[in-house]
């Protein structure tokens, strides 16, 4: 199994046991999410492809991990450091993100560089744990977010 298969199983795991314990609302009493639901520092990790053609070797493999403050505010600001095609990247970013009662939303992040990207966020777990795809052409990508403090 691949790393990226092994991924996929951690995650319907945890997807499972939230739909066991509570229905994925952010809470067992169901009060739902909003943005004060991510407050804290998270760690995470993210990795998949950008697509900059159509043939194989036209996906160029990403992979990063970082440190992420979410403000409970509606903003969040964070730094990583990964991969691009195997040459290292750090970045700084900051963000603006809304969060549904739903527990589903979405971030807009402005890194370093001035790049704007945009992801799908659905939270779990009180705001313990996110998980998040990005949603800008071109790319293939997702990654979890666990709360450290």
């Amino acid at each position: 199994m691949s790393g990226f298969q092994r991924r996929l199983v951690a995650l319907g795991s945890l997807l499972g046991l939230c739909l066991a314990a509570n229905g994925c609302n952010s809470s067992a009493s169901g009060s739902g999410c909003s943005e004060a639901t991510l407050k804290g520092t998270y760690v995470w990790a993210y990795d998949g492809f950008q697509i900059t053609g159509d043939q194989a070797a036209q996906r160029v493999p990403l992979a990063f991990a970082g440190r992420d403050v979410w403000n409970g505010d509606g903003t969040m600001t964070g730094a990583g450091s990964g991969g691009i095609n195997g040459a290292i990247a750090r970045t700084t970013a900051n963000g603006v993100y809304v969060l549904n009662a739903d527990c589903t939303g979405t971030l807009t992040q402005t890194d370093s560089e001035g790049v704007v990207s945009h992801w799908d966020l659905y939270v779990l777990n009180d705001g313990a744990l996110l998980t998040y795809v990005e949603t800008d052409e071109g790319y293939v990508a997702s990654g979890v977010e666990q709360r450290a403090s």
